[in-house]
């Protein structure tokens, strides 16, 4: 490997290459060593709604906004010659979906030092937490190709076209991994050094999800431009569909496996919410608004935290649970219903 040639590149042109010129190896695993829970948490009901809707024959026959939104969004992916804007478009709306009022950027401008150069690494998408560290990162392939959707039967559309879905997700993955060394120098800066970041390649309507450790061996080694002994394991994470050989080309469009995908982005907000918060004092004084007026509670991010692990959702020991749904968390106690978003909250 010592062998192997090492120059400067942009995240957007790395590959499977640099992968192995810097000794990082991707692992897929299971739902409990992703996520840390031993399954994947229910969905609001509201979005469960949307999961289970069939692709409908024309958007116009819905009512609900958000349905109809999802649904153009999801339908202009087959479009081929907008089909990287579409995709784009259409994480956007899933993150904005599920992740609230956690700030959402396109192609935000990052640097990665790779060979003694200062080299760009953009995202496609970049969520950024509480106290502005990058959280996630979205990387559409470049190559993807639409799938057809509605009554059309896919299953002629993958022999006719084959599957190149596992050397386009190679490429974004590499890409992705690269601009997760850039969010991570980002973050030192910010004086977050632990936490690893998260990612999701795009190839059309299809995600897969990603945790990335990033350590100084590593930033040491792209910048030296040298083989780290040690290898850096980025852990992959596939939804649990029952078909994985096709999922790559249909992913969102079956309701099953939106379904899954959805639960997957539930799991990941719990996670993502938690430590934005670990960021923050110790106690928080959390302010409900709810019908009949005020009220409030103090707790701990350890106890959050350890309960979102455990329950799949965000609660804490008393008579209180909660779940996001929409970037808020509705918090029920006894018959009464709370609403909760970060603009209700006062830190203490």
């Amino acid at each position: 490997m010592a062998n192997l040639i090492r120059l400067p590149k942009s995240g957007s042109d790395w590959g499977p290459g640099e992968l192995e010129a810097y000794n990082i190896k991707i692992c897929e695993v299971t739902v409990e060593s992703f996520f840390g829970l031993k399954d994947l948490p229910n969905l609001p009901p509201t979005i469960q709604c949307l999961a289970e809707l069939p692709v409908p024959a024309d958007t116009r026959d819905l009512s609900d906004d958000t349905e109809v939104k999802f649904f153009r969004y999801l339908l202009s992916t087959q479009i081929q010659h907008s089909l990287e804007s579409a995709v784009d478009d259409l994480a956007v709306f899933l993150l904005q979906l599920f992740f609230g009022r956690l700030l959402l950027r396109t192609k935000p401008g990052m640097k990665l030092q790779m060979g003694g150069s200062s080299v760009d690494a953009v995202p496609d998408i970049a969520l950024f937490g509480l106290h502005d560290d990058v959280v996630l990162l979205v990387q559409e392939n470049k190559a993807s190709d639409g799938v057809p959707m509605g009554k059309l039967i896919l299953t002629h559309w993958v022999q006719r076209n084959g599957f190149n879905g596992f050397s386009e997700r190679e490429k974004a993955e590499a890409q992705l991994i690269a601009e997760a060394v850039a969010a991570h120098t980002r973050n030192k800066t910010l004086g977050e050094t632990k936490r690893d970041i998260y990612g999701i390649t795009m190839l059309g309507p299809t995600p897969y999800f990603y945790r990335i450790p990033i350590n100084e061996a590593l930033i040491k080694a792209i910048n030296e431009s040298y083989f780290p002994e040690e290898p850096t394991i980025v852990f992959r994470f596939i939804p649990p569909v029952r078909n994985k050989q096709i999922y790559n080309a249909i992913g969102l469009v079956v309701p099953e496996n939106r379904k899954l995908i959805f639960q997957c982005l539930q799991a990941l907000q719990a996670l993502l919410v938690c430590w934005s918060l670990q960021w923050m004092n110790n106690l928080y004084m959390m302010q409900i608004l709810g019908d009949g007026g005020y009220w409030s509670s103090r707790v701990t991010v350890t106890s959050v935290f350890s309960a979102s692990k455990r329950n799949g959702y965000l609660g804490w020991r008393s008579q209180i649970s909660c779940y996001i749904i929409h970037g808020a968390v509705e918090h029920q106690r006894e018959n009464n219903r709370y609403l909760w978003t970060t603009n209700d909250v006062l830190w203490s």
